[in-house]
């Protein structure tokens, strides 16, 4: 009777520590979370209020110039050139990264398998 009584001590003790470690990760995460909200908040802010718009021209607005050609004198800024490669290897960076994400939880963390001993 002390054995069963002593095993069932530990398996309430396991399960609160589970649960306790839980909230601690469901804490953080709301914390987590609350600072980036606060930081958008602030961010919105700045740039609603306090940044100010430029006022528009006086002889009125200009005409917009055609699309192709625009297009074009962006491929001869050569700022726009050297950077786009890097823009273009960050891009597929982030999509390779959030592709894999799914398949990393499933088979390396494999969170249906937690629970078990």
């Amino acid at each position: 009777l002390e054995g069963q009584a002593l095993d069932t001590f530990c398996e309430c003790v396991m399960t609160c520590q589970q649960s306790c470690a839980s909230a601690n990760r469901t804490f953080g995460f709301a914390f987590t979370g609350c600072v980036f909200a606060f930081w958008y908040l602030i961010t919105q802010y700045i740039a609603c209020w306090v940044v100010k718009e430029r006022p528009p021209p006086a002889e009125g607005h200009r005409r917009t110039a055609p699309l192709v050609p625009s297009m074009l004198n962006t491929l001869k800024n050569p700022a726009f050139t050297t950077l786009l490669p890097a823009w273009a290897f960050d891009a597929v960076a982030g999509a390779v990264f959030l592709s894999l994400c799914p398949y990393y939880v499933m088979y390396v963390i494999a969170p249906e398998y937690q629970n078990e001993g």
